[in-house]
């Protein structure tokens, strides 16, 4: 693709948008279920990073927004791809429990009036 002629993605945007699902939780929920998973404070350097800032820019106030990046699954060749990627079932656990986790979350988050605190500066 073209890459902008600036550096920002929003020229008056803010220069940082945090994620506001609750990664932490998500990744604890991936660690019970054997699925590999890290927290990681950039969403890339192109594609993924816009579309996640942009994402958390649109988003109404209070709505859960983040990243979730999902490797190539271990069945796939993929070049440049590193070793002990999670097979197809590993990638559907962590859907599921991504999921999960932020649906519990969002009635959390509604049921306090929106007070409860799931803000995160970190993307998985």
């Amino acid at each position: 693709g073209r890459r902008p002629g600036w550096p920002a993605i929003e020229r008056r945007g803010p220069a940082i948008r945090h994620a506001t699902l609750p990664v932490q939780r998500i990744v604890a929920a991936f660690g019970r279920r054997a699925v590999p998973a890290r927290l990681s404070a950039d969403a890339g350097g192109y594609l993924c990073n816009y579309a996640t800032y942009l994402s958390l820019g649109l988003a109404p106030r209070g709505a859960l927004t983040g990243f979730v990046h999902l490797p190539w699954p271990g069945e796939v060749r993929a070049p440049r791809a590193p070793d002990g990627r999670p097979d197809w079932s590993r990638l559907e656990i962590a859907i599921e429990e991504a999921i999960r986790v932020t649906a519990i979350a969002a009635r959390a988050n509604r049921r306090s009036g929106g007070t409860e605190s799931l803000a995160a500066s970190s993307s998985i």
